[in-house]
């Protein structure tokens, strides 16, 4: 996860450059009227959210891409912002913006961190069914990824 996390500002940068809006959905806020998600938990018993959390909800968010772009033909600059934008709720509201072995994340990292958990789930569970419109928009995310991995330093011990 820390390695994810250096990760945040450079994905940033490569969402911005796509130009498809991804900034705009960087606060995870609920939809508009919607009353806020009730708490089931007080906040002295707030828990950041686990890897294996972490995992089902991004594994969660990308199948439902890969449903929408396949049959329905929603695009996936289309869908992706918003599960990001869900995933990065959830984390806000039910685990106090914390995930295990981080410090108390912005929404921008919950944002950035839960686009690329999900984008590399999709790149990796249906790319090859995807239209050659969302394939480029998935290996240009994957590719940013990639890239600010390898301009991050290595984690200290």
């Amino acid at each position: 996860m820390p390695t994810l996390q250096r990760l945040f500002p450079a994905l940033s940068a490569a969402c911005l450059a796509l130009g498809s809006g991804y900034a705009y959905a960087q606060t995870p806020n609920a939809a508009p009227g919607a009353s806020p998600a009730p708490a089931t938990t007080g906040p002295a018993t707030i828990k950041p959210a686990s890897g294996t959390s972490i995992t089902d909800m991004s594994l969660s968010h990308a199948v439902n891409i890969c449903e929408l772009a396949v049959t329905a033909k929603v695009p996936v600059q289309t869908s992706l912002p918003t599960a990001a934008r869900a995933m990065a709720y959830v984390i806000q509201s039910q685990h106090g913006a914390q995930v295990a072995s981080t410090a108390t994340l912005t929404p921008e990292q919950m944002f950035d961190g839960s686009l690329i958990e999900i984008v590399t789930k999709v790149n990796s569970g249906c790319l090859t069914k995807l239209n050659a419109a969302d394939q480029k928009t998935v290996g240009t995310l994957v590719a940013g990824i990639n890239a600010a991995a390898k301009l991050q330093p290595a984690p200290t011990p």
